[in-house]
């Protein structure tokens, strides 16, 4: 299902459970998803509705059932993605302690950057140690917009 959203549209697809949300950066990606377009279930309805209030303020934690992917370790690193709550941000060295594997920065940033539900597992919370931006698969610029959506602290862009 393809939905417009206040950052741009937005792909989203799955089954029994949201597999991935993918935002539109260009027009031409949006090619491969024409067909997705149709495809409105009971599930990507309930997302897209989500999606609307998280947009307009009115939700802090998402309920749609999810469908994640990936090797242990990045079902590990997502999962505690998920327990970072609205208007907070972590670090990659938080993840890592987190999910009892304090060595893993780097892998952390790696399974992060694998994210293919965005903005629902909330890859945009993490920020770097010294709590500037970091980096985000969709730009500095939509994550400063999506940390400012839910009033985090961070010290903004770094070199």
């Amino acid at each position: 299902m393809i939905y417009q959203s206040p950052i741009g549209k937005i792909v989203l697809e799955g089954k029994e459970g949201i597999e991935s949300l993918l935002v539109i950066k260009e027009e031409y990606e949006l090619e491969r998803y024409k067909l997705e377009e149709d495809k409105k279930t009971p599930l990507l309805l309930e997302a897209k509705n989500e999606l609307d209030a998280y947009f307009k303020g009115k939700l802090k934690s998402f309920s749609v059932p999810l469908t994640l992917k990936g090797s242990p370790f990045e079902l590990a690193v997502y999962n505690a993605l998920l327990d970072i709550k609205y208007g907070e941000v972590a670090s990659y060295k938080d993840i890592a302690f987190a999910i009892n594997n304090p060595r893993a920065c780097r892998a952390v940033g790696n399974a992060n950057s694998k994210n293919k539900i965005a903005i629902i597992v909330p890859c945009h919370r993490i920020i770097a140690a010294d709590e500037g931006l970091g980096g985000y698969a969709y730009g500095l610029d939509m994550k400063r917009f999506l940390l400012r959506l839910e009033g985090a602290s961070f010290k903004g862009l770094r070199a």
